[in-house]
């Protein structure tokens, strides 16, 4: 039975591809599109995802399509800078790519990838919302979902006060949800028998801020 490949075009040789391709395994055939020659030459042969290197401004439209773009799985925009990430963006999905995915530095960017329906990683709006959280209370941990627009809160239930014995269910309002909580590493989900305990993590879902 033949093996699936998915094909994937990575722009940008830095230490997210790095971290990234380190994960890929045989299933993934990627082209990777950097400007540094240096880069691409120690990905290619550190990474047996990596069947193509091409050197090039991954802005460009013309090297973009000389390096397959059409014919790609996803794309992904992983470059320092958001222009190019933005024009890599743009170009996929203009040649019909389904699945584009962007990090972006700057949040007046965001936007614009949103028009675009491109998932994007904020890598300087969500990890100052994280940052704010933990220095408002380091009980708690805040996850991002739905593109920034929601989050997901873990919160240690105290050892006295309001949440103590109570269903989840009784904790949710128009804003969040209980969605479970985490007990002696087992994750329970909302029940007439599920009930607080001091020490519990309790996890809600709800809009962000």
């Amino acid at each position: 039975m033949e093996t699936h490949v998915t094909r994937v075009m990575v722009c940008g040789a830095g230490k997210i591809a790095e971290e990234l391709l380190a994960r890929m395994g045989e299933g993934f055939n990627v082209t990777l599109v950097d400007l540094s020659d240096q880069h691409l030459n120690a990905f290619f042969q550190k990474y047996e995802c990596v069947s193509r290197v091409v050197n090039g401004d991954a802005s460009s439209p013309v090297v973009l399509n000389d390096a397959g773009l059409s014919d790609q799985d996803f794309v992904l925009a992983l470059t320092n800078r958001d222009a190019v990430n933005l024009a890599v963006a743009m170009f996929a999905k203009q040649e019909g790519v389904t699945h584009v995915m962007a990090v972006s530095f700057n949040p007046d960017s965001l936007p614009k990838f949103k028009e675009m329906g491109v998932k994007t990683l904020s890598l300087s709006t969500w990890p100052a919302k994280s940052i704010h959280h933990f220095l408002q209370d380091p009980r708690v941990d805040v996850t991002l979902i739905g593109h920034g627009q929601g989050e997901v809160l873990e919160v240690e239930a105290p050892s006295r006060g309001w949440a103590l014995g109570k269903r989840l269910s009784v904790l949710s309002d128009e804003q969040w949800r209980a969605a479970g909580l985490f007990r002696n590493g087992e994750l329970h989900f909302p029940s007439r028998e599920v009930r607080v305990r001091s020490g519990d993590r309790i996890v809600f879902l709800g809009r962000q801020n």
